[in-house]
């Protein structure tokens, strides 16, 4: 008779006590026990997972951009302590219906937000000349998913989070826009310099040229009859063969154009020098700044900031140019990069029972397994409580009792 749980083997070698194949036997003649406790594990976690159901709200939100943009926005809202810093803009009841560690995870968050491309590989090979142009962008729009106990609480996790990117890629996009135009607007401050000296050198070697060539004039007044000796072609070095008058009107008329060019010069250079003010002021916010929407908000203070004067042309010009490019930035953020249509509210929840539902049944048919080995081992040292003495002398192939 093959040992199960109520026959056992009395003290001897180890390696006989016990074995895989023992292990097996004793799981199979348990079966029924084991498949309980799995049943009864598996059900307790299924309506666990039920009553851990969530609703799932989605939306789409209409927003251009590259590939590198999207990984560059991916690695910003991940970034630590930008989610801390966006959650100062939020009321406290927002903050109390949020988990806000969906919105810190990065593999959360690229689970949440999925880029929306133009035209699809099925539409590629379906539709004749469904090709993106070169022109197009990668990405059109972010589908935005969120998950919450609540149905509003799914609408409101959404909203939140599209609010949360255009917060975020307001503040990248501006701060590589100043950085950028602030030292492109340094270069043109040298460039403007250097034009005006190099204006201002040639005006007065005019001016000297001028004078040298009104003395010739008055010293050799028939120098005004020799039109007839012009050259007919001029190239550099031939032009002393013209006549003083010739020079003297082509000298006159460059130093016309040299006057004409350092007015420009210097008006360039006011309009850079408040350029340069201003785009020295969005630094110094930017840096001071933890939300894109509050900086955005801020930008008409930064232009009153630099306390232009409206009668003068050059610098109400400016004003004027700072003013559209702070309509066209409200634009682009806040008409253009939105939501195509509010974020559905989800009418049926829905429930997480499959996950649950696995790792009940495996925890189910360990603990089930763990049950039947512990009654295997607590009715075998009941049964050696009885074995007779006798029994240790008997020879190995009569070492097992029968059942009691």
């Amino acid at each position: 008779m093959k040992p199960g749980i109520n026959h056992v083997r009395p003290h001897g070698n180890d390696s006989e006590f016990f074995d895989l194949k023992e292990f097996a036997q004793i799981v199979w003649q348990s079966k029924r026990l084991v498949l309980a406790v799995a049943a009864l594990v598996t059900l307790a976690a299924l309506l666990f997972g039920w009553a851990k159901s969530t609703y799932k709200s989605e939306g789409y939100f209409q927003m251009e951009m590259s590939f590198s943009d999207f990984r560059r926005l991916q690695a910003a809202l991940a970034a630590p302590l930008r989610w801390q810093n966006f959650a100062k803009s939020l009321t406290s009841v927002q903050l109390s219906t949020l988990q806000q560690d969906s919105f810190i995870n990065r593999r959360t968050l690229e689970a949440s937000i999925v880029p929306i491309y133009p035209v699809t590989r099925s539409e590629v090979k379906d539709v004749p000349n469904a090709a993106a142009k070169p022109d197009d962008p990668d990405i059109t729009a972010l589908k935005i998913s969120y998950s919450a106990a609540a149905p509003l609480q799914a609408q409101e996790g959404v909203l939140v989070l599209g609010n949360f990117i255009r917060d975020t890629m307001i503040l990248l996009d501006y701060r590589d826009l100043a950085r950028r135009r602030y030292t492109e607007r340094q270069e043109l401050a040298r460039n403007y310099d250097n034009e005006a000296i190099d204006v201002r050198y040639k005006l007065e070697q005019l001016k000297i040229k001028k004078a040298s060539m009104q003395g010739i004039l008055r010293e050799y007044p028939d120098a005004i009859r020799m039109g007839d000796r012009q050259p007919v072609t001029i190239t550099e070095g031939n032009e002393r063969f013209l006549s003083p008058i010739t020079q003297l009107v082509a000298i006159e008329t460059e130093l016309e154009e040299k006057g004409r060019d350092l007015p420009r010069i210097l008006r360039d250079q006011q309009i850079n020098a408040i350029y340069l003010r201003y785009y020295e002021q969005l630094q110094n916010a930017l840096k001071q700044s933890t939300s894109g929407n509050a900086f955005l908000a801020v930008l008409p203070d930064l232009k009153s900031a630099l306390k232009l004067n409206m009668d003068n042309e050059v610098e109400r010009s400016v004003f004027n140019n700072i003013s559209i490019d702070n309509l066209k930035a409200y634009s682009q953020y806040v008409e253009k990069m939105s939501f195509i249509a509010a974020p559905l509210i989800p009418a049926q929840s829905t429930p997480g029972i499959l996950k649950p539902g696995l790792m009940g049944l495996v925890v189910g048919l360990i603990l089930g397994c763990v049950l039947a080995l512990f009654r295997y081992f607590i009715n075998r040292t009941r049964i050696q409580q009885f074995v007779p003495p006798q029994a240790e002398q008997l020879p190995k192939a009569q070492r097992q009792l029968d059942p009691i």
